[in-house]
């Protein structure tokens, strides 16, 4: 009978142990996974995890209707052509890339050069919105890319008290100017310096 109980004790024990272990991979999953609860999918008898990648990046600028939506547009592009899929197939994907403006009205419209020089790269600005920069557009965001130093500043200094990660657009650290009011050419320069920059972050986020 002694025997008996300690077998009983011993298979409760090792039972113990094997459901803390799982609970122990599952929370570890949970906490990768930002905290959300991940997907299973049952194939050919057997669980399979089916955790889809969530990433959120938002650009930066002062109005919303020139650098941030160039910047959002083209990355959207170039992400796309990366991974192989649409643009607009790239939220079911797992990427949201947004755009706001630290002194931006709402609803406007992107600026016509800036419109004119991206359509010269398939891409458009037609249905483009402006957007105020506010905490519910930046929470959340794997990245907050912003075009210069005072840009960088201000967000720091408005929400002093979030752990935001933001930085500048540029590799080098040097500042994009705000081609407002410039012609085609300023626009083109700009979008050119926006897009090298660019290649770089797509080459760093999916190397």
């Amino acid at each position: 009978m002694q025997l008996l109980e300690d077998a009983k004790k011993l298979q409760l024990a090792v039972a113990l142990k094997i459901f803390s272990h799982r609970v122990r991979i599952i929370l570890g999953r949970l906490y990768a996974n930002n905290g959300k609860v991940p997907n299973f999918s049952r194939q050919s008898g057997v669980m399979v995890e089916n955790i889809k990648r969530r990433m959120k990046i938002v650009f930066v600028c002062t109005g919303n209707t020139c650098r941030s939506p160039m910047a959002q547009i083209v990355f959207k592009k170039l992400l796309a052509e990366k991974i192989g899929c649409p643009i607009n197939e790239l939220e079911n994907r797992g990427y949201e890339i947004l755009s706001g403006g630290l002194a931006a009205s709402d609803g406007m419209t992107a600026s016509s050069n800036a419109t004119l020089v991206v359509q010269k790269l398939g891409v458009s600005l037609e249905d483009h919105q402006s957007r105020y920069v506010n905490l519910d557009l930046l929470q959340h965001a794997d990245a907050v890319l912003v075009m210069t130093k005072n840009h960088l500043d201000t967000i720091k200094n408005r929400f002093h008290d979030q752990k935001l990660p933001v930085q500048l657009l540029s590799f080098s650290g040097a500042d994009i100017s705000d081609p407002f009011g410039g012609d085609e050419i300023t626009y083109s320069r700009c979008l050119a310096e926006i897009q090298e920059n660019l290649q770089h972050l797509v080459f760093k986020l999916l190397s």
